[in-house]
């Protein structure tokens, strides 16, 4: 009965969605102990140990930053988390995130990555926008989307942001182009908010 039950469970378990890891010592930490900055140690881990994980070419490590890092007090272990771009554009689900002890170590790191788009995959003009933010308006409000007549009112502050009005709508809504990361790859989206 319970052989069954873990039969039944095993090809669930072993399905790691492409991209989306999670990297920890069973009984000692990644790494040995450094006493280089926490960003250096997790800049070579990357660069090594991740992109060889998940066969991550340079042109897929290119623009992945560090977007925060802070320390926790109580057990000193400094978190850097890092995001990932493609020509200047944000891939909306994809983050990796590594822990270093106080001694340096690599505790664990995990996240989603993704592949590079190949190079001719072109990315949409800011004017593609207003199409879309009409179709997103009118999948929530279908009365407002008949009225919704869109035009650029400017930029955000937020990479690539967009900034649309018109209408009966009583606000602006800001848009923004980004890969939009799944199982199939990165693909250009806009993000409305």
């Amino acid at each position: 009965k319970y052989l069954a039950a873990l039969l039944t469970m095993l090809p669930l378990c072993a399905q790691i969605e492409r991209g989306s890891r999670h990297l920890m010592g069973l009984n000692q930490p990644l790494t040995a102990p450094s006493g280089r900055s926490a960003r250096a140690i997790a800049q070579d881990f990357m660069e090594s140990q991740v992109a060889t994980t998940l066969s991550l070419t340079p042109a897929d490590m290119a623009e992945l930053d560090v977007v925060k890092e802070y320390r926790t007090a109580h057990n000193g272990v400094t978190h850097l988390i890092f995001k990932q771009r493609f020509r200047g554009v944000d891939v909306y689900n994809a983050e990796w995130v590594v822990n270093i002890a106080r001694d340096g170590s690599i505790l664990n790191a995990g996240g989603k990555l993704f592949y590079a788009p190949p190079p001719d995959l072109v990315l949409p003009e800011m004017s593609a926008a207003m199409p879309a933010v009409r179709a997103a308006v009118r999948s929530i409000n279908p009365k407002a989307a008949q009225n919704y007549f869109p035009t650029i009112a400017g930029t955000t502050s937020r990479r690539n942001g967009i900034r649309l009005s018109g209408g009966s709508l009583p606000e602006t809504i800001d848009g923004q182009l980004i890969w939009y990361g799944s199982s199939g790859g990165v693909k250009p989206a806009w993000l409305f908010y």
